[in-house]
Formats: structure tokens, C-alpha cells, sequence
């Protein structure tokens, strides 16, 4: 098994997506203080476009945040940084929930235009308000 395979393999930030045998898609999460591990964020990735828009990726970080919190009991936020060209991953925050906490003006530079930083998060209360 290749090194970067075995980054995978039993590693519970890190999560694959399946349909039908496949995968699909990724699910991380890192903490942005390592040594605390208090500020847990997690992204996304979906393979292959046939699966956007279709609900996947909502429902398997429905999955995850209901796997991080409960696994991580002392968390009081989770959150996720996108952009502001990623249409599908801010409707995403916005479905499960969560608060766009912050926007980071023209930061990002993509073929030729700036977009902004958007940073989104859940509180463990508010999550576990939304699942009853």
C-alpha cells in the first residue's frame, strides 16, 4: 500500500464516501491547533460532478458532524473554510445549517479573479438542536 493510501487506513478524521461499491468522495478533518485540538474544521470533496447536486455530500457530513461531535464531546464548534466561487459548498453550509461566521475580502485567486474566504460553523448546541 502506497504512503499516502496508508494515511487513510484507520485514521478517524479521515472518512471516504460510497455509492454502490464506489468511492466517491472524501470527507477530512484537521484541527487548526493541533497541540489544544479544541478547533476542529472538516472539508469535502466529491469526486466526480455525476453525485453534486444530488445531496450526497449533505448527507454524509450530516453523518460525520453527527460522528465528530459525538466523538468529541468537549467540542464547542466545527467548522469548514470554502470560497466565494463554490456555489454548491456555501449552499451546503446553509443546508446543514451552519453560520457564515466570516468573509475574507478578494483572497483567493483563481484563472484571472479574486474571490473572497468564507468561513462557516456549528456550534455542538446548535447542531444537536437541529437533530431533534
Amino acid at each position: 500500500m502506497a504512503e499516502k493510501e496508508l494515511e487513510w487506513v484507520d485514521n478517524p478524521n479521515r472518512f471516504v464516501i460510497m455509492c454502490d461499491d464506489e468511492i466517491i468522495g472524501t470527507i477530512s478533518a484537521y484541527w487548526l491547533d493541533p497541540e489544544l485540538q479544541k478547533w476542529l474544521e472538516f472539508g469535502l470533496c466529491i469526486y466526480t460532478d455525476k453525485y453534486w447536486g444530488r445531496g450526497v455530500g449533505a448527507i454524509a457530513c450530516s453523518i460525520r458532524l453527527d460522528y465528530l461531535f459525538e466523538s468529541h464531546s468537549e467540542l464547542r464548534r466545527i467548522g469548514f473554510t470554502t470560497w466565494s466561487g463554490n456555489k454548491r459548498m456555501i449552499k451546503l453550509g446553509e443546508r446543514l445549517g451552519m453560520t457564515c461566521e466570516a468573509t475574507i475580502r478578494q483572497v483567493r485567486f483563481f484563472e484571472g479573479e479574486w474571490y473572497d474566504s468564507i468561513k462557516y460553523g456549528v456550534l455542538a448546541t446548535e447542531w444537536q438542536e437541529s437533530r431533534n
